[in-house]
């Protein structure tokens, strides 16, 4: 076996494509061809180029990361007497070295997304751990989440301490709020809207007759597969991925955490007071029951505003017809100050507190280029939804102009109201740590109503332009152009960094079931999943590559 296949990584599919790319030029005859490339698990920083056809033949390779071509100096060793006179003649030549310019239609193009960008982006450590992360059955995933929570809660004295019991009761909290919301829309489907048969219903254990429902039957069936603790688990592994840099000094402790790094209870808090707990769980309650019965109806209420685009003409409408979507069947989409309130705690619910935790390694490479650079003066995030990626970056970086845009008036509105709570929570605290003024306030964010297509702002505005969990909501060319947009408005040398949903080949072991995401009213989620990110962003360097759980982060430089 060779070196190349001892240290390769394999998912399933991508062997398959190389074995189909093998048989090809058998047949085909070509002294040189691209195959599927896979990623190489023992190297923690850039991917080794790798082929699984090392497997069947014997071949050294090159692979210029610059050029994006792949040399194969093809040896000798390969003798098939049922090849025709072609494939002969071919065999004569293959001391000749031959070098295939890739591209987007070649064959280097049928590699999963995650897999090729591990190819041109410096991948911090978190790409690899998640590629290689699988559940292990439930009782593992517990043992792990305790060991892992156990590990990082001893290791750093109060800092940490006050990390993990906020976040394990942050976590704590929506995992109950998940339970309530999951038992809530079973008997609302079962006993209300009466749409489960009783041979869709289970028996207890114990007997219970069928059709009667049983809370017991409930939890059981919750906790018969090991999706709850996986998911857990997970929750705490990205915990741990985000305090690494808390503790490192590079992203400052979570301005929101119930605990402060000195142990002290933040009472003035809204998470610190019951009756708002109260209601966002009352709201979660709600809303899942509301999601589940559309879901299990597959039908699509749609949104009140859509009659507006019916009323205008197409190329005069506010908001473009694939906007005017229940995404995630939850109510009115992003077009009600309904759907903005409550779009936090049941997002939060959907991911037992973890989200956060994703959308802050957004931060990360802006936090590390500002230690090599000027701090950014001002910072742009697109399709800002309700602002919480905002806090962050304003907390980390309060003296930068801060601009939050987004189309949906009524997540802008929530987005201030957001800006305003962490002012005044932490505004001249935050200030106090950058620049040692003791009494001065954040200059106040500005907030933009604009559609990602078509940014109302001049060319080279902005240090650094951010967009979070926008591009699997949009069709194949809205997001080509909300990319071009992103590239227009930063300055030359300046940063955009953008947070999504892995994708193909970010996680393998999860690539035949991340697809079931468009059960959830996600029209071009598939879509999403299939495209190479960094083909939208021309005029660009590829900076860093993170993941996190079921988030990715790609940073571009502006040339």
């Amino acid at each position: 076996m060779s070196m190349l296949t001892q240290h390769c990584y394999y998912p399933k599919q991508t062997t398959t494509l190389c074995v189909f790319a093998f048989l090809a030029q058998l047949f085909v005859g070509s002294n040189a061809w691209t195959v599927p490339c896979t990623i190489s698990s023992s190297v923690p920083r850039r991917r080794s180029m790798a082929l699984a056809v090392s497997t069947i033949t014997s071949n050294s390779v090159e692979y210029d990361k610059k050029t994006t071509k792949i040399t194969i100096h093809k040896e000798n060793n390969i003798h098939d007497q049922h090849h025709d006179c072609q494939v002969e003649e071919d065999r004569r030549k293959s001391s000749h070295e031959a070098t295939t310019e890739t591209n987007n239609n070649s064959s280097l193009s049928l590699l999963s997304p995650g897999l090729r960008e591990d190819e041109v982006f410096d991948c911090d450590e978190s790409v690899t751990f998640w590629k290689e992360f699988q559940s292990k059955g439930t009782e593992r995933n517990l043992q792990r989440m305790i060991a892992t929570i156990t590990k990082e809660a001893s290791s750093g004295g109060n800092q940490a301490r006050a990390y993990w019991s906020s976040h394990v009761l942050r976590t704590g909290y929506f995992f109950l709020n998940a339970g309530a919301g999951t038992i809530a829309s079973d008997l609302h489907e079962r006993w209300i809207a009466r749409r489960t048969t009783d041979d869709e219903m289970e028996s207890d254990d114990d007997g219970a007759t069928k059709g009667v429902l049983s809370a017991g039957g409930l939890v059981r069936r919750l906790v018969r597969t090991e999706v709850p603790s996986r998911t857990l688990l997970e929750a705490f592994l990205v915990y741990s991925q985000d305090y690494k840099y808390v503790r490192e000094g590079l992203l400052n402790f979570p301005w929101d955490a119930l605990i402060r790094e000195n142990g002290s209870l933040q009472w003035r808090h809204k998470q610190a007071n019951p009756f708002f707990v109260l209601s966002e769980t009352a709201q979660t309650l709600r809303e899942s029951v509301a999601i589940f019965a559309r879901q299990h109806k597959k039908s699509s209420e749609g949104v009140f505003l859509a009659d507006n685009n019916k009323a205008r003409n197409s190329k005069n409408n506010l908001y473009p017809d694939y906007y005017l979507n229940d995404f995630h069947y939850q109510s009115d989409g992003w077009l009600s100050s309904e759907s903005a309130n409550k779009y936090e705690a049941i997002t939060e619910t959907l991911f037992l507190g973890r989200q956060d935790a994703m959308q802050r390694q957004t931060l990360i490479p802006i936090l590390k280029r500002k230690k090599k650079t000027n701090e950014p003066e001002s910072i742009l995030d697109v399709a800002c939804g309700t602002g919480r990626l905002g806090t962050f970056l304003r907390d980390n970086l309060p003296t930068a102009k801060m601009t939050y845009s987004d189309l949906s008036l009524f997540y802008l509105e929530k987005a201030r109201k957001n800006d305003e709570y962490w002012i005044s929570m932490r505004g001249k605290d935050a200030i106090k740590e950058a620049t040692g003024q003791k009494s001065r306030l954040p200059d106040r964010a500005a907030f933009v109503q604009a559609n990602a297509e078509t940014l109302p702002f001049e060319d080279d505005s902005f240090d650094v332009v951010t967009c979070v969990y926008l591009f699997h909501e949009l069709p194949e060319d809205a997001r080509q152009r909300a990319a071009a947009e992103m590239v227009r408005v930063v300055k030359p040398g300046g940063m955009i960094v953008l947070t999504d949903s892995i994708q193909k080949g970010d996680r393998p072991h999860q690539d035949n079931v991340i697809q079931n995401f468009t059960n959830l009213n996600e029209p071009h989620f598939a879509n999403y999943i299939r495209t190479y990110l960094p083909d939208l962003f021309k005029g660009c360097e590829f900076g860093e590559k993170l993941v996190s759980s079921t988030s990715k982060t790609l940073s571009f430089v502006k040339k």
